[in-house]
């Protein structure tokens, strides 16, 4: 005896999906056994390969009926794992199973965040497209009042800021938790704790305000 104990069937198909051990994957995994758990962290086969960004491995459970609807210990979605640990096309993935598109909009219950809230603050633009295109609300608060939009300005994301303005037809005087995004744009500055983070979000300004140049009494001279 070595005093080892046996690996049981879940922790065989969690290492699995660790490893990235496919082939055991499709001898073992099965309907009944596709949603099961591991007992230290409590996450499916499913919260596991997204999380580690395996994306041939959640086609494949996802194929076996892996369940979408489940939230991890923390109040995190499969959806909102895959955004926040994959890349587009594993997000695509969990999009088009059965049941995908209604995470959308699911929020994170502590927060109010959503899964493009999640591609804002990470600054991903091919994520935060593809999200919007599903049918994601770029323009849906948090629980502190705080739209996607205003996520991708306060952490300085030039080119999320610029592509959901222009989906969302929004102006310098959009209001986005009840203040024009002009007003906070200054705000974030003021935020900054290092001077390339300063610059940046300066030049983030600039361009939220381009549209007020020509109404500046001073910019008119």
């Amino acid at each position: 005896m070595d005093g080892s104990y046996p690996v049981s069937r879940t922790e065989m198909l969690v290492a699995a999906v660790i490893q990235g051990d496919l082939s055991l994957l499709e001898s073992e995994v099965t309907p009944s056994n596709v949603n099961c758990c591991d007992s230290s962290h409590h996450l499916s086969l499913l919260m596991w390969a997204v999380t580690l960004g395996r994306l041939s491995t959640t086609q494949f459970l996802l194929s076996k009926g892996a369940a979408l609807s489940a939230e991890d210990p923390h109040h995190f979605t499969v959806l909102h794992r895959a955004v926040w640990c994959g890349e587009a096309p594993l997000v695509a993935a969990v999009l088009a199973a059965e049941g995908g598109p209604r995470l959308l909009e699911r929020p994170h219950r502590l927060t109010g965040r959503t899964p493009l809230m999640l591609a804002c603050i990470k600054g991903e633009r091919e994520m935060a497209k593809l999200l919007v295109e599903h049918g994601a609300d770029p323009l849906r608060r948090d629980l502190q009042s705080v739209s996607a939009l205003d996520l991708a300005a306060m952490c300085g994301w030039t080119e999320v800021v610029q592509y959901l303005t222009a989906v969302t037809a929004a102006s310098p005087q959009t209001l986005l938790a009840g203040r024009g995004l002009t007003q906070r744009a200054e705000e974030f500055c003021e935020a900054a704790s290092t001077v390339p983070q300063r610059a940046l979000l300066d030049e983030l300004n600039k361009m939220i305000c381009v549209e007020l140049a020509s109404c500046s009494v001073v910019a008119s001279r």
